[in-house]
């Protein structure tokens, strides 16, 4: 393991060494100031200098991940410092910041739909599987967000910009039995102040990329050496076809200042699950005063959860915990904002917000159609006050609080305080440090608190916060061509490593994480990569690893024509905890993807691809849960048969 691990330290440092030798030939001036001076609200809900908010951003952009072949928002966040999606075994995503575990429901990461919330309480996230193609960026904060954010944007916060003004139509066809398409249309005035879009998509897949049997029940407690062989033996002796489907609509309608928004997500991972969701929002902007700009936002948000499963396997046996996996959810989400920025004094910005969310709850249901969980209310009233002060051309100050009033549960205050530092102001060769403390937290979900007071249940913890407390601290370097990130961090995490823990954990993650993106040879040849290192004391969470890298390198001599290698590598995963023999090689992944340009007609574009061509097992995750009792429900390890498979996809933009 050590000379991959050495491996990729050279692969990074050589890029970073290269990028600082080499001199760029500019010939786009007016494009790269544009992106160097890249605006972004997710920081602070007003329009800052990406470099120059709170905390580290990182900004996707659809075109550049569909040229590097990446099909889904899933596989764009993998991109990122610091961040490791992988399956869990039932089927779900499971998202690890920075070493830190999503637990059952909602997790630690906020997601928003173009600034507006899509997480709910419970929280099986919809977007991992949206295409690619319907995203004009992603917009990514790893570290707490509370101060702004609110709720669940404790190790990371994702806004997901979708396109808006494109037309297009698009269809792939991937080994596997997996094909989709999609396409958007919009109008916009002249004057820019009326605009209408329309942009959908959707996948169907017949075949999962790992060739394996269903492993997605968690843990059952055998009564007997009989029965646990029995289950074994059903486990590795019967295949099932996967079957996964996903569907997303994004409607957008906007007025001058006023816009409103509708979005329909269905994501079914197999036989396993189903989940729906969907939202409409309304957003307004306007000026007040010149001083004073108001914003209100205002929606609804629904999610439902159906399992199919009515029972776990053909053997007279069943699991002790089976309503986890066997039941229906449905909750629903009434949100409104009003913001109001005030700048009366120069440099000297206020933000002052305050919330109101209504979250209902419909009976939890059991497939036999027994009644788990009545419904519940749960009602939100948050205040924030955030302040950016420019002390000197050279210094940006920012402090902010939030307060949260549950209905049902605790307070919570939410505090952040950073500060940037410009070393220089010359545009073409900027150095900028930056520090940041900042506290965050995750509520319990109803399901939780329903749990904390179950008599049987000693142990009320189910129904407490969790909590993250995060230090930062970052370099920036940054010129026309060229950009270099690097971030050092400590978080303090008061948790629940899985959603079947009765107490809290408390623990902590701290690392270090380097990114690069340098164009050069005139923009012929580009390389974008970063790596992180980090380790996690405390936790036995099975996602957990200590250094993932990621490099990009992409070769365009010519406008129509260019090919994208993207390498990603991940140390020992922690799987098959109880598994000796268990295969824990680390991980590396290559894809290599082909992009023709205006093919005989302007706007015709084929890509096509080869993912995982090492034949790397990088898809389910596995957990002891800490219970010697417990019987797996896996597979041995030489029954899983990753592979490598290949994609094309035709587009047209007119």
């Amino acid at each position: 393991m050590v000379y991959k691990i050495f491996a990729a330290l050279i692969l990074f440092f050589y890029g970073s060494f290269l990028s600082i030798q080499a001199f760029a030939n500019e010939t786009d001036i007016d494009n790269i100031q544009k992106k160097i001076d890249y605006l972004t609200e997710i920081a602070t809900k007003t329009k800052l200098n990406a470099d120059f908010v709170p905390g580290i951003v990182t900004v996707l952009y659809g075109d550049d991940l569909e040229a590097r072949g990446v099909r889904t928002i899933g596989e764009a966040l993998n991109l990122v410092p610091g961040i490791n999606l992988v399956l869990t075994p039932d089927k779900l995503w499971k998202t690890i910041v920075r070493g830190v575990p999503k637990s059952f429901a909602s997790g630690h990461i906020k997601v928003l739909l173009d600034g507006l919330p899509l997480t709910t309480a419970f929280g099986i996230d919809a977007v991992p599987n949206m295409p690619i193609e319907q995203i004009d960026r992603i917009e990514i904060i790893r570290g707490p967000g509370a101060t702004i954010h609110g709720e669940f944007a404790c190790s990371g916060v994702v806004n997901i910009i979708p396109k808006k003004k494109e037309k297009q139509i698009f269809g792939r066809f991937e080994s596997h039995e997996t094909y989709g398409g999609g396409g958007i249309v919009s109008y916009n005035s002249k004057k820019n102040d009326i605009g209408i879009s329309l942009n959908f998509a959707g996948m169907k897949s017949h075949a999962d990329r790992i060739d394996s049997v269903n492993p997605q029940f968690g843990l059952l407690y055998p009564d007997s050496e009989q029965e646990s062989a029995a289950i074994e033996s059903y486990f590795t002796g019967n295949n099932h076809e996967s079957k996964n489907e996903y569907i997303s609509s994004l409607f957008s309608a906007n007025y001058m200042n006023m816009e409103l928004n509708a979005h329909a997500f269905e994501n079914k991972q197999e036989e396993f699950a189903k989940t729906k969701t969907w939202g409409v929002s309304i957003k307004n902007k306007s000026d007040i005063s010149g001083y004073l700009k108001l914003k209100i936002n205002a929606g609804i948000e629904n999610q439902k959860f159906d399992s199919e499963y009515s029972s776990y396997f053909d053997i007279n046996y069943t699991p002790t915990n089976d309503w986890i996996y066997t039941f229906n959810y449905d909750e629903r989400t009434i949100f409104g904002d009003i913001g109001l920025i005030f700048k009366k004094i120069e440099n000297h910005t206020i933000l002052t917000d305050i919330s109101i969310v209504r979250m209902d709850l419909d009976d939890v249901s059991k497939n036999d159609g027994s009644v788990y969980y009545k419904g519940k209310t749960r009602d939100i009233i948050s205040i924030s006050l955030d302040d950016e002060f420019k002390i000197t051309d050279k210094f940006f100050l920012n402090s902010g609080i939030r307060y949260d009033n549950y209905s049902d549960i605790n307070d919570r205050y939410s505090p952040r305080i950073s500060a940037v530092y410009l070393l220089n102001n010359d545009v073409q060769n900027r150095h900028i440090l930056k520090l940041q403390y900042a506290k965050a937290f995750r509520p319990p979900t109803f399901i939780e608190i329903k749990l904390a007071k179950d008599p049987n249940i000693i142990d009320t913890s189910f129904g407490a916060f969790e909590t993250i407390q995060t230090y930062e601290f970052g370099y920036i370097y940054r010129s026309f061509s060229k950009v270099f990130r690097s971030t050092c961090f400590y978080s303090d995490i008061n948790a629940k490593e899985t959603f079947m823990d009765k107490e809290l954990k408390n623990f902590s993650s701290k690392g270090i994480e380097f990114e690069l993106n340098w164009p050069f040879m005139d923009k012929i040849f580009n390389i974008d990569t970063n790596l992180s290192i980090f380790t996690t004391q405390g936790t036995k969470d099975s996602g957990k690893i200590e250094y993932l890298s990621n490099v990009g390198l992409s070769f365009q001599p010519i406008d129509i024509f260019s090919i994208c290698f993207q390498y990603r590598y991940s140390d020992t995963r922690n799987i098959f905890l109880d598994d000796p023999t268990a295969n824990k090689d680390d991980s590396h992944i290559l894809d290599v993807t082909l992009n023709l340009f205006n093919l005989g007609i302007k706007g015709l574009n084929l890509k096509a691809g080869v993912k995982n061509i090492f034949e790397q097992n990088s898809g389910y995750e596995i957990q002891s849960e800490g219970d010697s009792n417990a019987k797996l429900l896996i597979i041995p390890n030489d029954t899983i048969k990753p592979s490598r498979w290949w994609w094309i996809k035709l587009s047209y933009e007119f």
